[in-house]
């Protein structure tokens, strides 16, 4: 077990500085220990008495289940903290828990419109379950204009002063995501009091609609220069000894038949991409998603329900059983996108553990044991606060994946310091001349958000032309 005296400098110096600062962002790399450097904080801030009410930690789904307890038990120092899981399907299950006694409680980021609806009618009189110290998890999923922000912002940030925020990607999809954040910590005061003001100081409009905005020159220097006193900013490259990232893309060819229902699916698209007002009110995604499934091999029947499909190829699932068999005996984790990806997956290789909500505890603990030879997960829900190095370094994505932010996630699952090849795989199936290639495009290039969308977009339809 480790001792506090094995926590690294920067981890020691950040969180002195939560608990002297009492507001501070860890803009810190996976792998550089965030989740110890907070846990430190809360256990320096009781052992002070400065904590009655203990802390929450706010996290996404799959993080909430053992991530911050499993840290605990590695410390000498942190393994007496107690910790209590908010959840259940019943309000008062929830509510019980969220009153019990506990140093730390865990929270998914799902459940924060439910105690917004708790603390509506609280005005003067603060309530005894409220935590002294509020940590964001993962804290770009929370959204300037979206409810979880809002119910941060409205109803526990005036109770709540320790604040910690912790990414490893805090401008996952633009520059854009910032406000939100360093609002949290300073409820305004560097970057604007709205979003408004934070969009106007920092970006200039980039299209006659006004539905497209771009970055001003200098924007993102001068947006850190104004946070940095407020930021701990800690890159991998600088601390630790990681694997190096090997990438590798397998392109395939769709059938003939398969290529001409994507034609006409991808015309269907060019037409909605020439209606700018209506391209730019919706996500990327949802204007490639047919395409995007029919490179991948399936369609929902129906789009909304999104219960059956039709397979209209495999060219993909063929590639991948040559590539799991090239990798003559090592461990195999596949990513994959729809659900109707997963259905197709599992009749193809029944001998393959999907990881789940509900299964994310054991299924981890297995493939780290090195139990699980081909392990399939969703980026969606299985690319957060997970340590799984022990158990293998090939990574296959069957489904190209806009997020950004997601695919750096999932890697980061796999390149950490403890993994044992000095190297982790990262393998791409691509299908060619389809919109595949403008996600990777998009992605190589670091591009996010919808801006980088349209302008590779574009570039893909003038190739095509």
């Amino acid at each position: 077990m480790r001792t506090r005296s094995d926590l690294r400098r920067y981890q020691a110096r950040a969180a002195l500085r939560i608990c002297l600062q009492r507001r501070v962002g860890l803009f810190v790399d996976m792998s550089l220990g965030k989740t110890a450097i907070t846990l430190t904080a809360i256990r320096n801030l009781i052992d002070q008495g400065k904590l009655p009410h203990g802390a929450w930690v706010i996290a996404p789904l799959t993080v909430t289940k053992d991530t911050w307890q499993q840290e605990a038990q590695k410390w000498s120092h942190l393994k007496d903290l107690t910790f209590v899981l908010v959840e259940g399907k019943r309000p008062a299950a929830r509510l019980a828990l969220l009153k019990s006694k506990a140093d730390v409680k865990i929270i998914s980021y799902t459940l924060l419109p439910w105690i917004g609806r708790l603390l509506k009618n609280v005005r003067k009189r603060r309530p005894g379950w409220l935590p002294d110290l509020l940590a964001l998890d993962e804290s770009e999923h929370i959204k300037g204009r979206g409810k979880w922000f809002r119910v941060i912002r409205y109803r526990l940030l005036r109770w709540v002063d320790y604040r910690v925020i912790q990414t490893g990607t805090p401008a996952a999809h633009s520059l854009f995501d910032i406000w939100s954040q360093i609002y949290v910590l300073d409820k305004g005061k560097r970057l604007g009091m709205n979003f408004g003001i934070y969009r106007h100081r920092f970006f200039r409009q980039a299209d006659y609609q006004g539905f497209k905005y771009e970055p001003r020159p200098g924007a993102e220097a001068r947006i850190y220069g104004l946070v940095r006193d407020i930021v701990v900013r800690l890159d991998g490259r600088d601390w630790l000894e990681l694997p190096r990232i090997v990438t590798d893309t397998r392109h395939v060819v769709l059938p003939p038949r398969a290529m001409e229902l994507y034609r006409r699916h991808e015309r269907e698209m060019f037409i909605r991409l020439d209606n700018l007002r209506e391209v730019e009110a919706i996500n990327a995604a949802v204007l490639s998603n047919q395409c995007w499934q029919l490179a991948n091999g399936a369609i929902y029947d129906d789009p909304e329900e999104r219960t059956s499909y039709t397979e209209i190829h495999q060219a993909k699932i063929e590639a991948l059983h040559l590539m799991i068999e090239e990798a003559v005996g090592n461990a195999v984790m596949v990513a994959y996108w729809f659900k109707h990806d997963r259905w197709r997956l599992q009749a193809a290789f029944p001998h393959g553990v999907f990881m789940n909500k509900d299964n994310v505890v054991d299924v981890k603990e297995r493939w780290n044991k090195g139990k699980i030879p081909l392990l399939f997960v969703s980026p969606s829900s299985s690319s957060y606060g997970l340590n799984m190095q022990y158990g293998g370094h090939i990574l296959i994505w069957f489904s190209q994946i806009w997020s950004g932010g997601k695919h750096a996630q999932l890697i980061a699952r796999l390149v950490r310091p403890d993994q044992r090849s000095p190297h982790v795989i990262s393998r791409y199936i691509s299908a060619q001349n389809t919109v595949d290639e403008v996600i990777e495009e998009s992605r190589m290039q670091r591009l996010e958000g919808q801006a980088a969308f349209l302008d590779a977009l574009r570039r893909y339809r003038k190739r095509r032309a």
